[in-house]
């Protein structure tokens, strides 16, 4: 799992995810797919730029398979 930084996320039924990298530490070249999850507080994730910038530099990078669930598409 990616995040912006390696602070664990946790979902709406309390579940909490670990990090494994940070946006900046993985290789564009690495990924073959993307799933972005639901989001808690849409809004919020909107303003982070290192979000928006990851997805597009991979999406312009190659193409890439994108896959996205509830509020995601919003991007």
């Amino acid at each position: 799992m990616i995040g912006i930084d390696k602070s664990p996320v946790r979902g709406e039924a309390g579940l909490e995810a670990i990090i494994d990298a940070t946006l900046g530490e993985v290789d564009l070249n690495e990924i073959e797919s993307l799933l972005l999850p639901w989001c808690m507080d849409i809004f919020k994730i909107n303003k982070e730029n290192l979000y928006i910038n990851f997805i597009r530099k991979l999406s312009v990078l190659h193409e890439i398979k994108i896959a996205s669930i509830a509020s995601s598409p919003f991007y």
